[in-house]
Order: structure tokens, then C-alpha cells, then sequence
């Protein structure tokens, strides 16, 4: 199955299963006025402590509850460690039952599976089941909910600081909270938790839980709530996500890959088909319980049935052979859970004309090092987000820039002086973006660049030159420019195997990645698996495409919450394969972690393109004086 780096479509959007799925899933008949106390009492039973070691060795503290079947226990992914991608499972997981009660009992737990998109989390209790609490239900129709009703909020608040009896807190639902698409995500509530009660239970006057409390904004009482429908959509299963590929050419048919993802920790998903149609293009259709209604223009669906695995569902499309003017394929992912009950995941499309199909052929992929003149466009962005309940705080570095690379003779392969063009250097700050100094850029302009490079086209060294300009500004934001320009152009220089390689053949690299500021960098290792997907011609140039997936590994970070194992990187380089250099690389990498209720999110995009020549008539001065004085990039 080929790399699925194309296109990625999110199904994120749950609609509410009907109540005959769910058996014991919804309570009838009138809510009294206040819970009363024999719902108190089983709500109380069912609502356990957690304390988890999570993959780092810290600890953390949270509330859960056993809920929907027998020997399952919900909670919020990032009280398991486990909200952002790629984390690690914990190490451990103590449940307590009845905490500071006579009766007390501990339980340990293993997560089956997370939704880090909703914060929620799943764990099988292992333990005495004949202690095992009767399960809460969880209410699947939240459209009975209204401003001002009344709910109730178990946990355990400050965990053991305030001690290890349970918190129950009266509350009221202040507002409902719904995406771009019109789905609800959150329930506001009015007060009634603080840190230790997230993953806990919010009931509603019956004792049904219709949320799970997850975070709140500090020094207000404006709290927040998982809808009770996405723990639905946890524990029965749901369509996660759409990967599309990159189509290619089967004899005479073209094939396009298709991988459709779920999220299915109880394994209820049961078979996985794929409806395929022509149509005008047009925005997403959302998730549906119903087959999508026919709209103007839509072709005869065909319904291709795709085999299913461990939450993966992949197959080869086949693409008709005439697609009328103006049209794209359109496809949407329907899954058939234990019941039989079908639900239809949100569409994703496919235009021919942006992705030309691919001959799976042998292709020979070396690095053309020879002397000359060869000019790049690169634009580059560094984001770090950091957010805490509904605060959120953004900056990012952005560039923009024409570059005229120069090659000549090296003993270990090929000396590069790169020169700057017209560009552009921005910093923004929460949506406000401020030009660098423009004194700083006509400084640095004519300026020489001294890389080195081996055989392969990969980095060996680069020559990081500090300025020391009079005006401390403009040297602070020379010596930044120069930076990240520095770090940018590193990170699309992909070495090649230098050999003749199969379709599909994949190889690793490792590249070297400076991000952040020059006075509080973080270095990383990007170790991508670079596969080679087969060639196409463009305007009569013949291309390679390599499709690109890895991963990132801290080396050294000045911030010490940083030095965690990092997230995965993807990308896609063309190859041209007459002129024997990268002609075109896009590249990100996405860094996503939790710390204590606060997120930190770190994201580097790069997108290059490079032609012979000097196309943009960029000055070129003689070479360097000063000698590279970084170390080996890998």
C-alpha cells in the first residue's frame, strides 16, 4: 500500500446513533426536579480517583467513571497522558473505587483507546469484578438539553490535596458549544470543577451522564464538558479520518489508494465500504446515520467493499475512465457496526488534474553535484501555540525569499553559497503579523551563505556567521533572519539514495532541524522513511515522486519541558529526474504535547522549489571568506 500523504480529510463529525442501538443508552420518562439521592449514591459508587504514571514518570491525578458496559472506565485522554498524537501509553494506572471510604479498593487499568480530538479516553479495569460499580448510562440525545438545566459534577478536585472522599458540586448548563460544520463539541457549564475533576462524570437530574468534565477557564467559573454523544462515538466506533494517495496507472486503469482510519478501541466496527461517485466540486459533506441525500449533479454511486483491520481499512480505487467536464470524484467512507446499523463518515474529493497519475517504473535517483547556478523559492512558517482551556496564546516566524544557489567543487562533494533575492521576514503574534527590520534584511542581502554538500545532495556542514551590527535591533533581527533561514534551508535538503530504485522502495535519512529563535533553539533530528512512489512527465520534464514520513527526535532544547520524545513529520519531494536535483519539496512537522492543562504545539512548514539557472537575476559575489563552523548536520 503506497504512503498516504496527498491528501488528509478529517471525519471528526459524530451524529447521535438512534436509540435502538444503544440499548439502556437513554433513561425515559420525566427528570425530577433535583437528583435524588439513590442517584446520588450510584452516581458516587460508579465515579473512581486515578493516579497515572504517565510514559515520562511524572505523575498525574484525575477523576473517571465506570460507565456504558461492564469493566470500562472513561476519563479525558490528557488525564492518561495521552492527548497528544503519538504519545505513549502509561506506564501505570491506579483506579481507586469508594476512595476514602471503609470500603476502599484499588483497581489497575490498560487505555484500549483514546479520542484525542474530544479529550476522552477508554480503560479496561483488571481487577475484582465482584467489585466492579454498576455502570452509568450515558445519554446519547443531547438535543434534550437546555440553557439553565440543572447537572451535577462528581470528581475529585485538587486530587489528594483536598483529600480522598469524592466531590460532589451543583452546577448549571450556561451554554452549548458547536464546530464550523454546526456538531456540538462542548457543554459550558457554570462553575463546579477544578483541576482533579477532569474525566469525571456530569449527571443531569436522573444520575445519566450527559458529559464528561474536561477543562475550565482559571479564575472564572465558565467550565467545559464532553458532549455524552462522543463517548458514543468512542465506545461503538466511528470513521476518523480519510487518507487519500496518489493515484497511479494499472495497465490501462488508474488506481487511486485509499485509507480510511476508525476510531474502534471495543473493535464494534464490523465491515468497511467506500462509496465512490462523480460531482461538481462543492464543500464536505458531514457524517450521517442516513444514506446522504442525492444532490444536483451527482452520478451513480458505485459501492466498493474494502477489508478491514485493527481500525484500518485500505484499498485501491478504481477510477472510471471518462469523468465529465467540471467534475471530481468525491468518495465517503460507510462503516457497519455489531448491530448492522450503518453510518456514512464525511466525504473527501479527488481532482485528476491536481495529481497527474503515476508509472510505477523503476527510476534512477542521483544527485547532480556538478558546478553551476541553480535558484530556489522558499517560504517557510515556525508556529508555537500554547493553550490552556479557551486562553491561547500564538507567535510564528514567517519567510518568504528567492535564493541563487551556486555549486562548486568540494572534496567530499560540493561547496554551496547561497545568496538572498527579494524576500520577506514577518513575525506575528496571535494573528498581528509585524515586518522584520527592513535595514536588517539590506544588511545580510548580498550576503554568502557557505554550505557544504556530499554526493548525495545532503548537508554535511553549514557556516552560521553572527553579526554585530551597531543598533542592538537590527543585529537581533539579522542574527534571527539568518537563523531561520539557515534552519529552513537545511530542512529541504533531502539527500538521494544515488542508485536506481523500485516503485513503492523506500530508504531512511536523517535531517539535522534548528527551530526556534537563535538565542532559545531547539536542535532535532528529523528522521523521515522516503519512499518512491513512480514517475509522471509535466510539461515535458520527467518527475519522481517521493512521498515522505518520519518522525522527530529532541536533541537539545533550551526549554526544558521541551526535551520530550516529538511528534511525526510528512511531506512530499519531486525529483527531476534530467536535471538531477529536488525540484520540489513541501514538508511539515507538527509537535503537540500536554503539560499540566496546557498545551504546547510546535509546527515547521517548509515549501521549496528550485530551477537551473538564475532566473531571478539575483547579484552573486565572490565566495565566502569564513569557514563553516557547525558541526555534521547528521
Amino acid at each position: 500500500m503506497t504512503h498516504l500523504m496527498c491528501q488528509r480529510v478529517s471525519s471528526l463529525g459524530f451524529v447521535v446513533f438512534v436509540a435502538s442501538l444503544f440499548a439502556g443508552s437513554s433513561v425515559c420518562g420525566q427528570a425530577p426536579a433535583n437528583i435524588q439521592p439513590e442517584s446520588t449514591k450510584k452516581v458516587k459508587k460508579a465515579t473512581v480517583y486515578l493516579k497515572v504514571e504517565m510514559a515520562d514518570g511524572v505523575t498525574a491525578e484525575g477523576s473517571g467513571f465506570f460507565a456504558m458496559e461492564r469493566g470500562i472506565v472513561l476519563t479525558n485522554a490528557h488525564v492518561v497522558g495521552m492527548l497528544a498524537p503519538n504519545s505513549k501509553a502509561p506506564k501505570k494506572i491506579d483506579i481507586v473505587g469508594n476512595s476514602g471510604q471503609k470500603d476502599e479498593f484499588k483497581m489497575t487499568g490498560l487505555v484500549l483507546g483514546v479520542d484525542r480530538n474530544n479529550d476522552l479516553a477508554i480503560v479496561r479495569v483488571e481487577g475484582e469484578e465482584k467489585r466492579w460499580p454498576e455502570s452509568l448510562t450515558v445519554e446519547f440525545n443531547m438535543s434534550d438539553l437546555v440553557e439553565l438545566q440543572k447537572v451535577y459534577i462528581f470528581g475529585f478536585p485538587l486530587g489528594a490535596e483536598l483529600g480522598k472522599e469524592i466531590t460532589a458540586s451543583e452546577s448549571s448548563i450556561s451554554s452549548f458549544r458547536k464546530d464550523l460544520d454546526g456538531f456540538l463539541y462542548q457543554i459550558q457549564v457554570n462553575g463546579g470543577m477544578h483541576p482533579g475533576n477532569s474525566g469525571g462524570p456530569v449527571v443531569d437530574t436522573r444520575g445519566v451522564v450527559v458529559g464528561v468534565a474536561v477543562a475550565g477557564i482559571r479564575g472564572t467559573q465558565i467550565n467545559f464538558a464532553v458532549p455524552g454523544e462522543k463517548v458514543q462515538g468512542l465506545v461503538h466506533g466511528r470513521v476518523q479520518e480519510t487518507l487519500v494517495g496518489l493515484p497511479f496507472r494499472d495497465a490501462a486503469k488508474i488506481k487511486l489508494p485509499l485509507k480510511v482510519v476508525c476510531l474502534d478501541p471495543l473493535q464494534r466496527i464490523k465491515a468497511v465500504e467506500v462509496d465512490v461517485w462523480t460531482a461538481p466540486p462543492g464543500k464536505p459533506r458531514p457524517a450521517s446515520l442516513q444514506a446522504p441525500a442525492v444532490l444536483p449533479g451527482d452520478a451513480k454511486k458505485q459501492t466498493v467493499s474494502i477489508k478491514y483491520d485493527k481500525g484500518q481499512a485500505s484499498h485501491d480505487i478504481q477510477l472510471g475512465a471518462d469523468l465529465p467536464q467540471g467534475h471530481v470524484y468525491w468518495l465517503q467512507p460507510v462503516f457497519v457496526n455489531q448491530a448492522g446499523v450503518k453510518q456514512w463518515g464525511a466525504t473527501s474529493n479527488f481532482k485528476p488534474t491536481d495529481s497527474p497519475p503515476l508509472d510505477r517504473v523503476d527510476a534512477n535517483l542521483t544527485a547532480n553535484i556538478a558546478p553551476g547556478e541553480r535558484s530556489l523559492k522558499l517560504s517557510t512558517r515556525s508556529v508555537m501555540r500554547m493553550t490552556r482551556g479557551k486562553e491561547k496564546h500564538a507567535e510564528s516566524d514567517i519567510m518568504n525569499l528567492e535564493v541563487l544557489e551556486t555549486l562548486s567543487n568540494h572534496p567530499k562533494g560540493a561547496n554551496l553559497g547561497l545568496v538572498w533575492g527579494k524576500g520577506q521576514f514577518l513575525e506575528e503574534f496571535n494573528g498581528k503579523r509585524v515586518p522584520r527590520r527592513p535595514a536588517a534584511y539590506a544588511s545580510i542581502r548580498n550576503h554568502v551563505h557557505g554550505f557544504a554538500c556530499n554526493e548525495t545532495g545532503g548537508l554535511i556542514t553549514f557556516g552560521f556567521v553572527k553579526f554585530n551590527f551597531k543598533d542592538p535591533l537590527v543585529n537581533q533581527d539579522a542574527n534571527d533572519m539568518v537563523h531561520f533561514f539557515l534552519s529552513s534551508y537545511q530542512f529541504v535538503s533531502l539527500p538521494l539514495p544515488n542508485r536506481e530504485v523500485k516503485p513503492q522502495e523506500s530508504w531512511p535519512v536523517k535531517i539535522r532541524l534548528l527551530m526556534g529563535r537563535e538565542k532559545k533553539k531547539d536542535v532535532m533530528d528529523v528522521v523521515l522513511t522516503c519512499t518512491y512512489e513512480g514517475t509522471r512527465t509535466v510539461n515535458d520534464r520527467k518527475e519522481a515522486v517521493i512521498s515522505l514520513l518520519g518522525e522527530i527526535n529532541v536533541l537539545k532544547s533550551e526549554r526544558p519541558l521541551l526535551r520530550q520524545p516529538s511528534d511525526r513529520a510528512f511531506g512530499l519531494a519531486v525529483f527531476d529526474v534530467e536535471k538531477g536535483f529536488v525540484s520540489k519539496l513541501k514538508i511539515a512537522l507538527s509537535d503537540e504535547r500536554d503539560f499540566g492543562g496546557i498545551t504546547v504545539a510546535r509546527i515547521f512548514e517548509a515549501d521549496m522549489t528550485r530551477v537551473p539557472g538564475n532566473p531571478f537575476n539575483i547579484n552573486n559575489p565572490a565566495k565566502p571568506k569564513e569557514k563553516p563552523n557547525m558541526p555534521p548536520s547528521s
